[in-house]
């Protein structure tokens, strides 16, 4: 079986899920490039809180950001449409 996103060993991208942890493990194969950049922001980070912060920190931040910025684009969006969205908000679905 192939992995979804066309690795040849699923362990390259991440393992299975395990029902007793609240997270998952993810491991992107970064380019030199996005490795410095996201190194830049550690250190950005790490001086503006005056301490150090690590790569996994920072990935977690910015896709939690993300995430977090995603959801206010759609909420808008449904609004706008007529829709409420209620699942993030904490109503009923």
């Amino acid at each position: 079986m192939t992995h979804p996103f066309g690795y040849e060993r699923e362990a390259e991208f991440s393992r299975a899920p395990n029902p007793d942890r609240q997270f998952v493990e993810v491991r992107p194969l970064l380019t030199p490039d996005l490795c410095a950049w996201l190194d830049s922001k550690c250190a950005v980070a790490s001086k503006k809180r005056g301490m150090r912060v690590d790569r996994a920190t920072m990935v977690k931040e910015l896709l939690a950001e993300m995430a977090r910025q995603d959801y206010e684009d759609a909420s808008v969006l449904l609004r706008v449409v007529g829709l409420n969205p209620t699942f993030m908000d904490g109503g009923e679905a």
